[in-house]
């Protein structure tokens, strides 16, 4: 019995290392055809491989004007798509600061080779991602611009570049678009705005000494939380995608006087009830992920949880691209009167054939 048992491990072991052989060849054989032929590199860093070609010198030249030289001379990997020339005719007046993130947009901190080419999201060098689609065979666009797959995997010593046949320009995100609209916006942004909330930030303020009566003095450092983007909704990060439902201040208005009975006299309120009216107002605004208006479902779930049916929504400009979602501007606001409910949670001990509780819980009726 026990030569038995020894021939049948035997037998095991030996298929095992039959199949590591197969496997560490085959390893092998992929090594060998990528050593064999690999991308042709230049011993050069990237700014000087980029300024080495005159098809890219308007590119080159923003690099240096805007401050991105030191960076791709550095002993780190980058990769950078290139935009031709031509990429660069009939564009606007961008400020200096517009052109900082365009330049910066082209640029990510990794290694990427047209074999790893797919359908994938880029986060590039000023936080905001490229959107690289696979659209045919061997072909890929990055939003309007694309790959020029005849001249890709140029690299060096610190990383690779690829040519594109347009400027990339970087799309704000939803929170960016929102406080970036004009006054005819304004109780929305202020309502973000009323969101803040400043303190010291204790680990970062450094102390240099004490008052009269003892007390630290910091050399602050403050620090800002938002109670909307942090905990209900990133409207402001790129890792998560929004959809948002956006109304100018007249239908704003109209929507309130429509249901001030439920509240009263909008300019008898304290700051802090207008505040909870307003988180009440929006609380329909945003969602998850980024819906086209088209595909929106019929019942829309809102980030705070609070349901309204499509059938209300009325729009002036639909499915407008940000870098993290959609926006929809409407043409009407409805706030639904079961966003002014809020449950009641009773806690009692329930015993069996008895009558839980005989209170009754007067209610005062505003409306239908």
């Amino acid at each position: 019995m026990h030569k038995r048992i020894t021939r049948k491990l035997l037998l095991v072991m030996a298929m095992l290392a039959a199949a590591w052989l197969y496997h560490s060849c085959n390893l092998n054989n992929e090594w060998d055809d990528y050593y064999n032929h690999p991308p042709e590199r230049n011993s050069d860093n990237l700014l000087t491989l980029i300024g080495n070609d005159e098809n890219y010198s308007m590119f080159y030249d923003a690099l240096i004007e805007y401050g991105f030289g030191d960076l791709l001379s550095k002993n780190q990997y980058f990769t950078v798509f290139i935009p031709v020339n031509t990429a660069f005719e009939g564009l606007p007046d961008y400020s200096r600061e517009e052109w900082t993130r365009i330049i910066g947009f082209h640029i990510i901190y990794k290694n990427l080779y047209s074999r790893d080419f797919d359908s994938l999201d880029l986060l590039t060098y000023i936080g905001k991602y490229l959107d690289m689609r696979k659209t045919g065979d061997n072909q890929y666009r990055i939003f309007e611009s694309a790959v020029n797959m005849n001249r890709v995997d140029h690299y060096c010593q610190n990383g690779v570049i690829h040519e594109i046949d347009r400027l990339l320009i970087p799309k704000p995100n939803v929170y960016e678009y929102i406080m970036a609209l004009d006054t005819s916006y304004s109780i929305l942004q202020d309502f973000l705005n009323s969101m803040d909330a400043r303190y010291v930030d204790y680990e970062k303020s450094e102390r240099i000494g004490v008052n009269d009566n003892g007390d630290p003095v910091y050399d602050t450092v403050w620090r800002t939380e938002n109670y909307f983007l942090d905990n209900i909704a990133g409207l402001n990060t790129e890792a998560e995608a929004y959809t948002a439902f956006i109304t100018s201040n007249i239908h704003v208005r109209t929507a309130l006087d429509a249901l001030s009975g439920y509240f009263g006299d909008i300019s008898q309120m304290d700051e802090e009830t207008y505040k909870q009216l307003l988180f009440i107002t929006f609380s329909g605004s945003f969602m998850k992920d980024a819906w086209a208006f088209g595909e929106l479902p019929d019942t829309i779930l809102s980030v705070t949880g609070k349901s309204l049916p499509k059938a209300v929504l009325r729009t002036e400009h639909t499915d407008l691209e940000m870098s993290n979602g959609l926006v929809h501007i409407l043409s009407r606001m409805t706030i639904p009167k079961n966003f002014f409910l809020l449950p009641i949670v009773i806690e009692c001990n329930e015993k069996q054939n008895r009558r839980v509780s005989n209170t009754i819980y007067p209610i005062e009726e505003l409306s239908d």
